[in-house]
């Protein structure tokens, strides 16, 4: 009995929680599609709600973000690393989210792609996604690889770390 509540407020929240992008928290007035958290809470999220159409609407967001600002280069806020990075909520709208994100939480893009290429087995999701994710991997390659330590996006970036354990 005590697991179908845990299991009946799981699905409250998550249901709480989706706002047509995968939200943090629905007590707050913020609700932003913060990576980390959706990437924390995606795997629930596909098994109890028919949410695959939804989560790849979201990919697509997160692939456009990365693609316009692949395109801004020349912009001064475009450092190393952002040229195929993703930020660390979607939709970015610059305030207190980070671009490019920190490690942990741009996990989120090629865990929840591959999450949601396995959960659909759609060939779709994976021919969609898979330039989106080299970008980003190739970004992060270009990040790690970097000797200049004031401009380090890899050390220098965000504080979110400390919610979202390495991935």
């Amino acid at each position: 009995n005590i697991l179908n509540a845990i299991h009946d407020a799981t699905v409250a929240s998550q249901l709480a929680n989706w706002m047509s992008i995968p939200t943090d928290c629905p007590q707050r007035d913020e609700r932003l599609g913060w990576m980390g958290d959706a990437w924390t809470s995606h795997g629930g999220s596909l098994l109890n709600h028919d949410l695959a159409g939804s989560y790849l609407a979201w990919l697509r967001q997160i692939s456009v973000v990365q693609e316009n600002t692949s395109q801004n280069k020349s912009d001064s806020r475009v450092r190393l690393g952002q040229v195929g990075g993703v930020p660390d909520c979607v939709p970015f709208y610059g305030g207190h989210c980070h671009l490019p994100s920190s490690p942990s939480w741009g996990a989120a893009l090629p865990g929840i792609s591959r999450s949601l290429f396995r959960h659909t087995a759609d060939v779709e999701v994976a021919k969609t996604m898979y330039p989106v994710v080299r970008a980003y991997a190739l970004s992060m390659k270009a990040r790690a690889n970097t000797t200049d330590t004031v401009n380090h996006t890899m050390l220098n970036v965000g504080g979110w770390g400390d919610w979202c354990p390495p991935t």
